[in-house]
């Protein structure tokens, strides 16, 4: 748990070089994983996994690419706990984190990428707009 927090609180952290804290909560998350296992722990699995795709999303060193993969692959691993049934909101911010990596991935077919932003966002609006058809 302590791991979870502190990687979050780096995240959020205001003081400090944006990137550094990054890499701090970065690094929390990996140590917050080897206590939460999906076996053991599966929604702070789940939500290690949804946070770290956050991380992923809003970094601007490394490789874009490289870091629009792993959110890619955070968020479908939180997704395998996080079903719209029970945990509405955090599989709805799940797949709006799915969407923006997809809207903005490098890799792959640009056409087939953005029509995955799509439904991911569809998916995302059946909980916070219930009474939208899209």
């Amino acid at each position: 748990m302590a791991h979870s927090n502190l990687a979050f609180a780096s995240f959020k952290r205001i003081r400090g070089e944006r990137e550094s804290n990054l890499k701090k909560a970065i690094f929390s998350y990996q140590l917050a994983l080897q206590v939460y296992t999906r076996e053991d722990f599966p929604e702070q699995w789940a939500m290690v996994q949804h946070y770290a795709a956050s991380i992923y999303l809003s970094r601007t060193e490394g490789n874009r690419s490289d870091n629009l993969e792993r959110a890619i692959s955070c968020s479908q691993r939180a997704l395998q706990v996080y079903n719209q049934q029970d945990f509405p909101y955090r599989w709805a911010a799940t797949q709006s984190n799915l969407a923006l990596a997809y809207s903005q991935r490098i890799q792959g077919d640009k056409v087939n990428n953005l029509e995955r932003a799509v439904a991911a966002y569809q998916k995302a609006l059946q909980v916070y707009a219930p009474t939208n058809r899209f």
